[in-house]
């Protein structure tokens, strides 16, 4: 993926601010917070600070699962995000709308993490082309 030394940068920048963040010191923490993330039309890749026990909702332009074709979470598993459930695919509620598929994760511990998802044929035994991909550069803090 051409991406992928973009990526790099982002998630060694990311850990450069997990460090900053981890010398500053706070009596309370704040309450566990949503933060939900839309990319803009174009855009392959996000960079996203979370705190631990935050949840992150990615949502996608998508297709119905009937047409072949689904979001998949390609990642490694890491214990830094915990995806809760499969992804649900929402349908477009008016004519011209998009339909949307959203990715639920939450933040179990600090660390930095790379998510990947594709978009990906669902019928082939082999491992598919990627069609589409997304890339989620988080960091979780304290």
């Amino acid at each position: 993926m051409k991406h992928t030394k973009y990526l790099t940068v982002i998630l060694a920048a990311a850990c450069g601010l997990l460090f900053l963040g981890a010398c500053t010191s706070s009596s309370t923490p704040p309450p566990p917070k949503t933060m939900t993330v839309t990319p803009p039309a174009g855009s392959n890749a996000t960079f996203v600070t979370l705190r631990t026990g935050d949840t992150l909702k990615i949502v996608l332009n998508a297709n119905p699962p009937q047409g072949g074709y689904a979001w998949v979470n390609a990642g490694r598993a890491d214990s830094v995000l915990e995806q809760q459930g499969a992804a649900v695919f929402t349908p477009a509620s008016k004519p011209k709308e998009i339909d949307t598929v959203t990715f639920t994760f939450v933040a179990k511990r600090t660390g930095a993490q790379m998510l990947n998802l594709a978009y990906r044929p669902l019928n082939d035994r082999t491992p598919p082309p990627i069609e589409k991909s997304y890339g989620v550069s988080v960091v979780v803090q304290e």
